[in-house]
């Protein structure tokens, strides 16, 4: 309970009456993997599409898993016609409530720095982050591991995250209902 994804289950049953059964026990998203191959599971919620080209390419390359949803704010470049949940959902409470659970997928591992950080300094450390997300050596050796680079730049960052902070409290407290359904 309290997981990611035994939240994401509850989200789905909630928003959209899908009916899941969430088998717990499994200690990490490979023993998981390994339940589903050897037909002891029959999906999983939450999987990341980048950790699956990872660490289990063949599934993609065979046709062996069926991507029936994407639990994202935007979408998998590779997965068009895959709906996110937000497409789903047509309550505006509900979609903001999920912007608020799913952001943290969307920020990835954020660099922060301290709220009084000169703008000039500010503006050379996003430069450089840029920079870096662009370079060719980067650019290869993500490739050639199968790692997928999605950066927020930091005004996309800094929109989120104010936005996230103007939620009004009720969609605060649907979000928090949504998690505390999965206990």
């Amino acid at each position: 309970a309290g997981a990611e994804l035994t939240n994401f289950n509850a989200t789905l049953k909630s928003m959209l009456g899908v009916k899941l059964k969430v088998i717990t026990g499994y200690r990490t998203s490979l023993d998981i993997n390994a339940a589903m191959e050897k037909g002891e599971l029959q999906g999983r919620c939450g999987a990341s599409y980048g950790s699956i080209k990872t660490t289990r390419p063949h599934w993609l390359a065979n046709n062996e898993v069926d991507i029936q949803i994407q639990l994202g704010l935007t979408k998998e470049k590779e997965l068009p016609d895959v709906p996110l949940l937000g497409d789903l959902v047509t309550d505006p409470q509900d979609r903001q409530a999920l912007e608020l659970m799913l952001a943290p997928s969307e920020m990835g591992r954020p660099f922060m720095g301290p709220p009084d950080l000169p703008a000039d300094r500010t503006a050379a450390l996003r430069a450089a982050f840029d920079a870096s997300m662009a370079d060719p050596a980067l650019v290869q050796e993500a490739e050639k591991q199968r790692l997928e680079l999605a950066p927020l730049t930091g005004a996309a960052m800094t929109a989120l995250v104010t936005r996230l902070y103007q939620a009004p409290s009720a969609v605060v407290a649907r979000a928090r209902a949504l998690v505390h359904a999965s206990e």
